[in-house]
């Protein structure tokens, strides 16, 4: 038996253009499985035309705004009438403007409601309803794998000494680090209550996957705090994902794979 086989599985991923999932999508396709990516933006379409050619009719793509909810529905219903999901990637979140951008700190005094209202929605609401569509088939098949994409501020609070002076722009907002517990308390909740199904439900906690263009300066900071003095590549994700998706994790639901680099041990 192949442990990690990804063939026949079809795999629902939001977020799919995002950076963390540009390191998982390929490792997925080139172990067997066929990717839907949903994302609100058209390039989506250029990243699937380049995986395509190495992995043709393996590679779907869905162009929709989450916060549109009815097309989010109408989008969801119709693959769900067309393809039979095993598993399912939830890793869109919306953002929003970042502290770097706006100047600000994030602080909770001067977060306003449509803020959280945005971050709930797109933190724990977007995976709420991406998986209601696929579930009744998942729960007859007896099988399906789920996947919440969380962080490590899903499991601890930041150090607002790390975003001291001038790296006040980096810290995340406290709406980031509620929505993201909130995440996680919900593939606790999924795990218990789809056991039954056998439909696992897990998370994946990355730690600090800074992009390129941060500050080398912060970027210093952070390595100088995490045990394995390195920053997390979205390559360093793939072994979690095709793990958690594939029957070698069959014994496994309800559970939180950190990938940190050390980050949470100390």
């Amino acid at each position: 038996m192949k442990i990690f086989d990804l063939s026949g599985k079809t795999i629902l991923v939001t977020g799919a253009n995002g950076w963390l999932a540009s390191g998982f999508i390929e490792p997925c396709l080139s172990f067997g499985a066929r990717i839907i990516m949903v994302d609100s933006s058209p390039a989506v379409k250029d990243t699937a035309v380049k995986l395509s050619k190495k992995y043709p009719r393996k590679v779907d793509t869905v162009i929709v705004d989450m916060f549109d909810q009815k097309a989010y529905q109408q989008a969801l219903n119709k693959i769900a009438k067309t393809h039979q999901m095993y598993g399912i990637i939830n890793n869109a979140f919306c953002f929003g403007k970042s502290n770097v951008e706006t100047g600000a700190e994030g602080d909770f005094m001067s977060l306003s409601d449509e803020q959280w209202m945005t971050a709930f929605e797109s933190g724990i609401l977007w995976a709420v309803q991406t998986v209601k569509p696929f579930l009744p088939a998942m729960r007859k098949n007896k099988g399906g794998s789920i996947i919440n994409i969380c962080s490590m501020y899903a499991l601890i609070a930041p150090n607002p000494n790390l975003y001291s002076g001038e790296f006040k722009k980096y810290l995340s907002q406290p709406t980031y680090t509620s929505a993201k517990h909130g995440l996680w308390g919900w593939t606790k909740y999924m795990a218990s209550f789809l056991a039954k199904d056998q439909v696992r439900c897990n998370a994946i906690a990355p730690g600090a996957f800074s992009k390129p263009a941060t500050d080398a300066k912060f970027i210093k900071r952070l390595k100088d705090i995490i045990p394995l003095q390195t920053i997390g590549k979205p390559a360093d994700l793939a072994g979690a994902v095709i793990y958690l998706l594939s029957e070698s994790s069959s014994y496994m639901t309800g559970q939180c794979l950190t990938i940190d680099g050390g980050w949470t041990v100390r």
